[in-house]
């Protein structure tokens, strides 16, 4: 057999049943007991999904802008002045600068912003003592 994953993926072995879909996996609820239900109620707990910032996207997007923008403001430097600067450099510090400042406040939007949905993500009171 061949090491390819896409050929072992589209040809399983014959003695693995072929997985049609995800929800095939799951008990129909008329196939479980009373009991199951039972068991399943006492020891069910709530939970929640923390959706939290991605925070190298902040940074890469803060940067990105920010550089973005050393470079504009270099090049409308060097169109007020008319003196005799080195454009490159210019242009490389001020992106460079201004692409940290960016990625430095991307960075903080983000820490405010996952602050923010840690304190207002809280379960409700109804939610907390179903089990007693």
């Amino acid at each position: 057999m061949s090491d390819d994953p896409q050929k072992q993926a589209a040809n399983p072995p014959e003695d693995e049943p072929a997985r049609e879909n995800s929800s095939s996996n799951k008990i129909p609820q008329e196939e479980l007991s009373i009991q199951d239900l039972a068991a399943i109620e006492r020891n069910a707990v709530d939970a929640r999904v923390r959706r939290a910032p991605r925070y190298g996207r902040f940074i890469f997007v803060g940067a990105l802008i920010g550089a973005v923008a050393g470079i504009l403001a270099a090049l409308v430097v060097r169109i007020v002045t008319d003196q005799a600067v080195n454009f490159g450099a210019v242009t490389i510090f001020s992106a460079l600068g201004l692409g940290t400042l960016g990625a430095l406040i991307c960075g903080i939007i983000a820490v405010v912003q996952d602050r923010r949905s840690a304190t207002t993500d809280e379960l409700p009171e109804s939610h907390t003592d179903m089990g007693e």
